[in-house]
């Protein structure tokens, strides 16, 4: 009895330890619930960023400029380019640079990008000039807050079922790809193609962004 009573306790010691194990997190860190919320919404304004510009460019420059397929051809490849080049310099900038210092980065860039995107009220058209600086600065804004929106997030999720949030978070971000196209197109018609009230859009999400950031 005693040699049994001693392998019981054993067993609960034994199940006691595992169970404190697999509570830990993977990482080190505990879960931050405002980390993890605020990279989720992040996530989210970047992504509508993104779904909003890549649906209204094609329409809004052959109605406003009057563009040929192929400039607009040629301005996609541009900004994938552009793209592809901002990833691979975001790998190497955030071995020297804070993640939240990228991502107020990103935040700024992208709202810097909208406000020149929008034409006011009144004016006949947003200038040429303009619209490239404001497109070349929303398209390198999202690649920078997209990968570095996943590398905070996984390390505030802390304990061990990453795979759920990750899946949580990539949900979101495809909400705005159902429904920033739709909302993008319908609000250029309503306003006549004027851009003014669609990137005001994306400059008060940017905006909100920025101040949750700094909190």
């Amino acid at each position: 009895r005693t040699g049994d009573s001693e392998d019981e306790v054993d067993k609960m010691s034994d199940m006691s330890e595992q169970s404190e194990l697999e509570e830990k997190p993977l990482n080190g860190n505990p879960f931050n619930s405002m980390g993890v919320s605020m990279s989720i919404i992040l996530f989210f304004v970047h992504y509508y960023s993104f779904a909003v510009q890549e649906t209204i460019t094609t329409p809004m420059v052959s109605v406003i400029y009057n563009w040929s397929s192929l400039k607009i051809n040629l301005l996609f490849t541009g900004a994938g380019i552009a793209s592809l080049l901002t990833s691979f310099s975001v790998r190497y900038l955030t071995r020297y640079v804070e993640d939240r210092a990228m991502l107020i980065a990103s935040i700024v860039i992208g709202l810097i990008g909208s406000v020149l995107l929008m034409d006011e009220p009144f004016n006949k058209t947003l200038p040429v000039w303009r619209f490239l600086i404001g497109f070349s600065l929303t398209t390198i804004a999202f690649p920078v807050g997209r990968n570095v929106v996943l590398g905070v997030f996984g390390n505030v999720l802390g304990p061990v079922n990453q795979g759920r949030w990750m899946g949580i978070i990539i949900a979101v971000s495809a909400l705005p790809r159902v429904i920033g196209p739709f909302l993008a197109l319908k609000t250029l018609e309503l306003i006549h193609w004027k851009t003014w009230l669609e990137f005001g859009i994306c400059t008060v999400l940017f905006g909100v962004a920025i101040l949750g950031t700094l909190q």
